[in-house]
C-alpha cells in the first residue's frame, strides 16, 4: 500500500526524499498514548448470555464505551452468592 503523488515540483520532491529518508530531520511529532483503563468484569460463566447482551446495544449505535461495556457484561452474568 501506498501513496502517489502527482505534479510535484523536482525542489518538493528532494524535500520529501530528504524528510522520508531521515526522519529526525523533520518535524516530526509522536502522538502521546493514553493508558488503556482496566476493564473489571466478573468472571464469564455464561458466554452465550454475555453474547446476546453485547450485541442488543448494536442495534441502536455503533460505539460503546468501555463503562457500558462493563455493566452490560456484568448485569448478563449471575450474581455471586
Amino acid at each position: 500500500m501506498g501513496i502517489e503523488f502527482l505534479g510535484l515540483s523536482q525542489n518538493f520532491r528532494q524535500q520529501m526524499k530528504g524528510r522520508i529518508a531521515s526522519p529526525s530531520a523533520g518535524n516530526l511529532r509522536i502522538p502521546e498514548t493514553k493508558p488503556k483503563p482496566t476493564l473489571n468484569l466478573p468472571p464469564i460463566t455464561q458466554p452465550g448470555a454475555a453474547l446476546d447482551a453485547i450485541s442488543q446495544p448494536f442495534e441502536a449505535k455503533a460505539t460503546l464505551s468501555a463503562e457500558e461495556f462493563v455493566r452490560i457484561v456484568t448485569d448478563s452474568q449471575p450474581r455471586s452468592r
